[in-house]
């Protein structure tokens, strides 16, 4: 059978016979199909990962077929309605279901405004769902075995899935119950063993399909339609993998995918050529000089020399074995071309001749090994460098100019002999070493990962504290509602009022340990908040002058919570409170100030400002000088933040102003610390900001919470705090920690310590100078100026050990960076919701660069990046990141991740020029969010098992280009 399914994206020509019986038998179902790797965590809290249908589950969500019921939940065990059965088959085959409620009115108990309706309606127009005799379809009645039986077949008819018929009838104990109407419908699918028996040897054919059994039934069913789809991949009359004679590289691959000519030219197809040309279409942007080149696909890089080149991950190609590289092409050039071979090591230039073949034909070859001599040997087995021809002087470009194909040939005479026709369907014939899960991000799925992901935040908010009773040491107990620091602190009943009694002062105010010691745990009461601005703290790596209200994490301890109701807030809030009196009206024009010397932070930096209006939390907009120690010189420019917004749906451009006075700031909710002089100024036109919020708070300078470096082999654990409002670190500390049930937000934005740096920072949690065991677990962190998790060091310092799981990171610059260290040791990052990379708090960095992962290098050891959903990046998914691929084990493996991101305003990636194969020294490609490029990546086995849903509308209000964007420099 060989249908033809119009308006759908599949053609089957695979009959499904009894090779895919029955392995193993599981309840009513059972399947032999390959072993599948999903792409996401489950997020449902009533399915066990232990069970028999855990894994058939998990496929139906990962494959966006099966969203659950709502609250976390999936109902395994409940009944497969009829209504969600016409969804699910929809789904499957991708069908535009819109406008087909009209069709399901049909039936008299549809009006066609029922959520179902047009699913319904689909299925019916399909005549896969019927109806019953007396006009109705009985929507939310449970579909009943031999009923899903019935629908299947008329599913895989309709679409020309072949099933096998069992001429010799069935073998079940009740098969005198099953209707007359099913019995043939039940016979294929069960031939077909898609649907059997049970263990005592019944069918029963009148029992209800859970959800559980549903999920295995659609996952067989979907399986054998990829496997048909598979088998129609046409053979290839030439193996570019295992021929001997030559290997042309481009002419296979340039059309879809694979090796990718980049130039700066805008040229078109030459379609009058006797020979199928390649125009330059989708082509990458750079210059002779090495510019970044932050231009899309199909724009004209104004920058001469115009050249076109070959970069050397899209060559995958052996210069040991192929070292004459060719070209031919079409196009008024000179008699002679400029060619450079370059790498991290070396940049040569030579100067080729060009062969004119006759019909507008001509070549350039190059031996790179005769031109490069003894260097030749430096270049590794897999050409670790890149070529560019330029065939137009400085000032000359062209507009027709088109590439037959690019190859790498074994002698000159192997070039010069090629016949590009003696490839069957050469330019067509390109397959792709791994497919491309490439989805649109409809509004459905958008819900399914968005409502997980705030089940996750729930999960975290509500998570268990630790047991006292885990603990081996002794266990304090702490809090600020009922608390005395006269107590013994030994009991929740006897608690200490401030940690003043952790620790001891000796003599310049160094914190010493005291009480505390290895395999203690120290408990602070749920709802006591600990605020170190208002007492004066000053932290500094375990050296206060006022412990009793800063928490610093001794080495080997347990920080965490006990009792009822929110976790212990650890802060450096400045609440300036309500009503007039607070923000003191200056000469200048809805210019507001307040002193904040006295606050404990006085003559540091604010970090950042809070605004809450309602159910609205906007932020202030930071105004820097040139010069913060001397910020009114004269002439000074403030430094240039580009588009903002406060999130009170003003937008303005920030900085590059004269910063005379604080007259300079014109903008709602801007603001400029003074802290040289204790004071904030803020413009605010609505009167006196006090009264037009409800809450304002200042974020004092430095960290909550400060973790003693620890290299003793007991972690330091911080477990259900809440960390909030701090302008430094939320969380910073070294070496050897775990962090782990906490939430962390409104974190960064003072500058670099109080010099005259402009450089402002702060992370959720920051572990400094190597690593060898650091850990942050189901944590839920936001609003981060910089970036949620990161491990740095200005030291060539080891990371090792490195886990961070289970989290949901949101409104940061970027989730998880690693920055510096000399090596990467058994890092895994998995099973994290990242999302909203560079917007609100986190979009106010000076130089941009959002991402979801920033800053790995090589010299990487068992590193993995796995199972992460990451949706909406302002800029990019990932920067200056070194990928692990099929022929480097070097840099991180990435796979089974989730990527939702547009492709008219998102690139995947920025970096060095080889995007996971060795690392250069040339910064400046930008690879944009498109199948195109995505396919091209996939192939080298980078994103293994990766799903990339594609939008190209603004999907988010926050997606205002001009806002949110990189505005590249030429």
């Amino acid at each position: 059978m060989d249908i033809e399914m119009k308006g759908y994206q599949i053609t089957m020509k695979k009959i499904l016979s009894t090779t895919l019986a029955v392995l193993i038998l599981t309840g009513a179902f059972a399947i032999s199909v390959p072993a599948i790797e999903y792409s996401t965590r489950l997020p449902f809290n009533d399915t066990e990962n232990d069970s028999w249908y855990a894994e058939y589950v998990k496929y139906m969500y990962s494959e966006d077929l099966m969203f659950g019921t709502g609250q976390g939940r999936f109902e395994p065990q409940s009944g497969m309605t009829r209504a969600e059965l016409a969804t699910l088959l929809s789904r499957m085959m991708k069908a535009d279901t819109s406008g087909y409620a009209e069709n399901a009115k049909r039936f008299s108990d549809i009006n066609g405004t029922e959520w179902y309706a047009d699913y319904v309606g689909w299925a019916a127009e399909e005549e896969i769902l019927i109806g019953y005799p007396d006009g109705t379809v009985r929507p939310n009645d449970n579909i009943l075995r031999q009923e899903i039986a019935t629908v299947i077949c008329r599913f895989a008819d309709k679409f020309g899935i072949v099933l096998m018929s069992n001429t010799q009838g069935m073998d079940f104990k009740d098969a005198h119950r099953i209707s007359s109407y099913a019995v043939p419908f039940v016979n294929r699918l069960v031939m077909s063993g898609i649907i059997v028996g049970y263990d005592n040897g019944e069918f029963r054919p009148q029992k209800s399909v859970t959800r559980a059994e549903t999920s295995k039934i659609i996952m067989i069913l979907n399986e054998l339609i990829k496997t048909a789809k598979a088998g129609e991949i046409p053979d290839l009359s030439y193996d570019r993998e295992t021929s001997e004679d030559y290997k042309v590289w481009g002419a296979l691959h340039l059309y879809w995918g694979g090796v990718e000519l980049y130039s700066n030219m805008t040229t078109e197809l030459d379609t009058s050529a006797s020979l199928p040309m390649l125009g330059f279409e989708d082509i990458y942007c750079a210059t002779r000089e090495g510019q970044q080149a932050y231009y899309r696909p199909n724009t004209n890089n104004a920058k001469a020399p115009w050249y076109i080149g070959v970069n050397y991950l899209a060559m995958d190609v052996n210069t040991l074995e192929y070292p004459v590289f060719s070209m031919v092409f079409k196009g008024d050039v000179p008699t002679d071309m400029e060619l450079y071979i370059k790498n991290d090591r070396f940049n040569k230039s030579f100067t080729v001749s060009v062969t004119d073949l006759g019909d507008g034909m001509k070549q350039i070859t190059a031996d790179t090994a005769e031109l490069l001599g003894s260097e030749s040997m430096r270049i590794n087995e897999d050409f670790t460098g890149y070529i560019y021809i330029y065939p137009f002087g400085d000032d000359e470009k062209t507009d027709n100019f088109s590439v037959q194909y690019v190859g790498f040939f074994k002698n000159e005479a192997d070039a010069l002999s090629f016949d590009p026709m003696s490839v069957s369907d050469y330019m067509n014939t390109y397959i792709p070493k791994y497919s491309l899960d490439w989805r649109e991000y409809t509004s459905s799925v958008k819900n399914k990962y968005e409502d997980s992901m705030n089940e996750r935040i729930k999960e975290i908010k509500s998570s268990e504290s630790i047991d006292p009773a885990s603990i081996t040491g002794t266990c304090y107990y702490i809090s600020s509602i009922n608390g005395d620091d006269a107590n013994d602190g030994l009991s929740p009943e006897t608690p200490w009022a401030s940690m003043t009694n952790l620790y001891r002062v000796a003599s310049g105010g160094t914190v010493i340990l005291n009480n505390v010691k290895e395999g203690d745990g120290v408990f602070f009461e749920r709802g006591s908040v600990f605020n170190s601005s208002e007492k004066g703290c000053v932290f500094n790596y375990g050296e206060t002058d006022s412990p009793e209200y800063n928490l610093t994490a001794v080495p080997g301890v347990t920080y965490s919570a006990y009792g009822e109701g929110e976790k212990p807030l650890f802060t450096r809030a400045i609440k300036t409170g309500s009503g007039t009196g607070t923000w003191e009206k200056t000469e200048y024009k809805n210019i507001w100030m307040i002193d904040v010397s006295s606050s404990g932070d006085g003559y540091k930096d604010i970090g950042n400002i809070v605004l809450k209006r309602g159910d609205t939390e906007g932020w202030g907009i930071k105004v820097i000088p040139a010069n913060p120690l001397n910020p009114y010189d004269e002439g000074a420019l403030t430094v240039f933040c580009d588009m903002v917004t406060n999130g009170f749906g003003d937008v303005f451009s920030s900085g590059g102003t004269t910063f005379e006075n604080v007259g300079c700031l014109n903008n709602n909710l801007e603001y400029f610390s003074d802290f040289t002089r204790g004071k904030l100024y803020m413009y605010y036109d609505g009167g006196n900001p006090a009264d037009a919020f409800d809450e304002i708070i200042l974020c004092g300078y430095e960290s909550p919470i400060g973790i003693s470096k620890n290299e003793i082999d007991t972690p330091t654990v911080i477990d259900n705090l809440c960390i909030k409002y701090g302008g430094s670190h939320g969380i910073r500390g070294g070496y050897r920690f775990t962090v782990q049930n906490c939430e962390i937000g409104w974190i960064g934005g003072a500058l670099q310590e109080t010099t005259g740096s402009t450089t402002r920072y702060g992370n959720a949690i920051e572990n400094w100078g190597g690593c060898d065991g650091f850990s942050v677990v189901n944590c839920y962190s936001y609003q981060i100026y910089d970036t949620h998790f990161t491990t740095q060091s200005a030291t060539p310092d080891s990371m090792k050990n490195v886990e961070i799981a289970g989290n949901v990171l949101t409104y940061s610059n970027s989730p998880f960076e690693i920055f510096g260290g000399s090596e990467y040791v058994n890092i895994h990052v998995h099973d994290n919701y990242m999302a909203y990379s560079g917007y609100h708090f986190g979009h106010q960095r000076v130089r941009k660069n959002a991402s979801f992962i920033s800053g790995v290098k090589w010299n990487s050891e068992n590193c993995v990046f796995e199972d992460n959903v990451m949706l909406y990046s302002s800029i990019i998914a990932y920067w200056e990141s070194a990928f692990a691929s099929d022929r480097f084990e070097d840099g991180f493996m990435m796979k089974n991740n989730v990527f939702a991101l547009n492709t008219e305003l998102d690139y995947f990636y920025y970096g060095y020029e080889n995007t996971g194969v060795k690392q250069s020294s040339m910064y400046g490609y930008m690879f944009p969010y498109t199948e195109r490029f995505l396919q091209y990546l996939v192939n080298f086995g980078i994103e293994k098992g990766s799903t990339f849903y594609y939008y190209d509308k603004v999907l988010l209000e926050e997606e205002n280009e001009r806002v949110y964007r990189f505005t590249f420099e030429n």
